[in-house]
């Protein structure tokens, strides 16, 4: 059986990769969890649920926590994840400590196109330096990988 082959193989990192590297000055980890909670009901299809208190229960040592739908979406639009401008997207990521020296790895929990969506973002903005955990953040707990409760946050980027 051929092995498989990415494009782009800075883009995915593996969970031993990451273990192995959780130490260096220069890295950013993010949990980009966020649920969707699907109603009947109240004309949405659906209400955004933060992944905040699955990160506040565990989650990969060292990682800071990404919250879309608070920080990086337009509160005033009536759909949900409609992306903010340029600027003020930057800035949030700023916020969170990503700057021009450094290497972001992004990963979430059940569905990994929660991750995939900052993956988009930061290259939207022309920061190419990041990279999304295999399997996420359910690969890392299959392995067996460390999991911590304390809460981390980077100085601003």
């Amino acid at each position: 059986m051929p092995t498989a082959r990415y494009q782009h193989p800075e883009a995915i990192v593996s969970g031993e990769w990451l273990e192995a590297h959780l130490g260096d000055p220069g890295l950013r980890v993010y949990d980009c969890t966020f649920h969707l909670v699907y109603e009947e009901g109240t004309g949405q299809p659906y209400h955004v649920v933060s992944g905040r208190e699955d990160y506040d229960g565990g989650h990969i040592p060292g990682s800071g926590f990404l919250d879309l739908q608070a920080d990086f979406s337009r509160s005033d639009s009536p759909f949900h994840f409609t992306l903010k401008s340029p600027e003020a997207v930057k800035a949030a990521f700023e916020a969170a400590g990503v700057g021009d020296d450094t290497r972001v790895v992004l990963y979430a929990r059940k569905n990994m196109t929660r991750a995939t969506r900052f993956w988009w973002m930061l290259r939207w903005l022309g920061f190419d330096k990041a990279a999304l955990l295999d399997g996420g953040w359910d690969a890392w707990a299959a392995e067996g990988r460390p999991v911590s409760t304390a809460a981390a946050s980077y100085p601003p980027g």
